[in-house]
């Protein structure tokens, strides 16, 4: 059996068939060293190891989490409708969607903030909006109060943060039904 461009027999002496001025630079080649298998394994065995160091769990995501805020207009209006919430669109396009949807339904809601009463703790604040005296946690009118703050008020509506700033004139809220 003849070895592809070599023009001799494979199994043959590495120096049959060669020229002689290229069987004497073969011949002042160093042999290559021979290692074992355990000589390997010694050099690649790990010493002894390291303490690694405690990685923080990742934090859980609050499913009532807001991903988008929502702020009033020029005209100080909160509108709800327009806002794109997160998740709304995502994956594979769906071609059969509908296109055109009808408008959908809304409330109006006119806020008017009073007075703001701010403590040293976030969580002891408290506004008077409409009348009402309202603290984060509570509930107006199927708004959930956030958080206080001397220049803003938010409220949590659905997956939106609505940031209503303190102004002298009421904010309009166009919600969702």
């Amino acid at each position: 059996m003849l070895a592809l461009g070599a023009g001799r027999i494979a199994g043959a002496s590495p120096d049959a068939g060669v020229n002689p001025p290229r069987a004497a630079l073969l011949s002042r080649l160093p042999e290559a060293p021979t290692i074992t298998a355990s000589e390997i394994l010694a050099l690649v065995r790990p010493g002894p190891s390291l303490p690694r160091p405690a990685v923080p769990p990742l934090p859980s995501p609050d499913p009532g989490e807001t991903a988008v805020v929502v702020v009033p207009d020029a005209d100080g209006v909160i509108d709800e409708t327009g806002a794109v919430l997160v998740g709304d669109n995502e994956g594979i396009p769906n071609p059969f969607r509908m296109r055109d949807r009808p408008a959908p339904s809304t409330r109006e809601e006119r806020l008017t903030v009073e007075s703001i009463l701010v403590a040293g703790r976030p969580d002891r604040c408290a506004a008077v909006i409409n009348g009402r005296i309202c603290s984060p946690g509570e509930n107006l009118d199927g708004l959930r109060v956030a958080a206080i703050s001397a220049e803003t008020i938010e409220l949590r509506h659905n997956r939106l943060l609505l940031r209503m700033p303190v102004q002298d004139g009421p904010v309009t809220l166009r919600l969702l039904r």
